[in-house]
């Protein structure tokens, strides 16, 4: 059992890569950092530092937030609404003559980036905030309450089972269970990114040595068990049960677990 900073440090993985993937973006994750501290008075700062990481993102005309969700990419439009509200008659002649440019991808990104930094405007940043906050918190407060019960999802992790104990320990934080499609990808993102890149994990094979290869593990486990994978497959003409993963569903075959465990 873990005491002491061993266990400060793994509360602080559990929350530091839930809110990494709420937002589902790298730079959102770079530019907010590290969840240092896991107390309760640091737990009631963190949305308000993560919104502001957000929203600095944002006025540097940079997305927040990944597409890898509904509830994500319903902020991604929310933010580019923010910047359209700031958007002058000239800025679309400037845009149509960018377009017939030959620029490469990234100098189109850096254009665009550039752009929408210049459109930047107070009611466009109300409205993301407030499109931030929804997120972070939710109808749910499921990070709230995965707090509650990090040391629970702690020891699940620490379990030696790989990432299914730990998939399974989080079925009891609201916000990361089925019928839920979102609610369903963010629980297998974070079971299996707490078996994989973190010292949860108890392989010292490639996983821990290569992170190409621990890259590709989780790629491969997410298709095989993320709902949207098991929503599009189907068996002698029905759909598998939402709710649950393929693995355990009647008769679904055993996911590869190869480096996991």
């Amino acid at each position: 059992k873990l005491h002491g900073k061993a266990l400060d440090f793994a509360e602080s993985c559990v929350m530091s890569l839930a809110l990494w993937l709420r937002f589902g973006n790298a730079d959102f994750a770079e530019n907010l950092g590290w969840v240092q501290r896991t107390d309760y008075a640091a737990m009631v700062a963190l949305p308000h530092r993560a919104v502001d990481a957000a929203v600095d993102l944002w006025r540097r005309g940079v997305h927040a937030t990944g597409a890898s969700t509904a509830r994500q990419r319903s902020v991604r439009q929310s933010e580019i609404r923010a910047w359209d509200l700031g958007r002058a008659p000239a800025d679309l002649e400037h845009e149509a003559a960018v377009k017939q440019e030959c620029l490469t991808s990234a100098e189109n990104t850096k254009a665009l980036m550039k752009y929408r930094a210049k459109r930047v405007n107070q009611p466009g940043e109300i409205l993301v905030r407030q499109a931030y906050q929804k997120l972070i918190l939710g109808q749910q407060h499921s990070l709230w309450d995965l707090w509650r019960k990090r040391a629970f999802v702690v020891q699940a992790g620490l379990s030696g089972g790989g990432f299914r104990p730990l998939r399974e320990a989080l079925r009891v934080v609201r916000g990361y269970c089925g019928p839920d499609m979102d609610n369903e990808h963010e629980a297998w993102a974070l079971a299996v990114d707490l078996a994989t890149i973190t010292p949860f994990t108890q392989s010292s094979g490639p996983v821990w040595q290569v992170g190409d290869y621990a890259a590709f593990l989780r790629e491969k486990q997410l298709k095989r068990c993320s709902p949207r994978a098991v929503q599009l497959s189907k068996t002698a003409g029905t759909l598998r049960p939402k709710g649950r993963p393929p693995s355990n569903a009647p008769g679904a075959p055993k996911p590869d677990l190869t480096g996991l465990i």
